[in-house]
C-alpha cells in the first residue's frame, strides 16, 4: 500500500504486484548498502594502528577471484556481489 500525506489528508493506494516488487527490491538494496558499508568501516577501525611518528599505518585486505584480480578507487557492494556471482 502506498500511504501520500498531504497536509491532514492521507491517501492510500494499493501498489501493484510490480511495484511492490520495486520496492522490496529498493529497500534491500539500501538495507544491505549500509550494512555492507558499516561493515567495511568496522574492517577500516579494526586494521588501522599507527605506524612511526604516529602517522596512520593502513592495512588492505584484497579479494582475488578465479577470473583475475580487480582493483577499483571505491568498491560496492554491487561489485561484490557481481564478483560473488560470477564466481558461482
Amino acid at each position: 500500500v502506498r500511504k501520500l500525506v498531504v497536509g491532514r489528508d492521507v491517501t492510500m493506494k494499493p501498489l501493484s504486484a510490480s511495484d511492490a516488487q520495486t520496492a522490496r527490491d529498493a529497500l534491500s538494496r539500501v538495507i544491505y548498502g549500509h550494512l555492507f558499508l558499516w561493515l567495511i568501516q568496522g574492517m577500516n577501525t579494526s586494521l588501522s594502528t599507527e605506524g612511526s611518528a604516529g602517522a596512520p599505518k593502513e592495512h588492505l585486505i584484497g579479494v582475488l577471484d578465479l577470473a583475475g584480480f580487480e582493483s577499483f578507487e571505491k568498491n560496492s557492494l554491487e561489485q561484490l556481489l557481481i564478483n560473488l556471482s560470477n564466481e558461482h
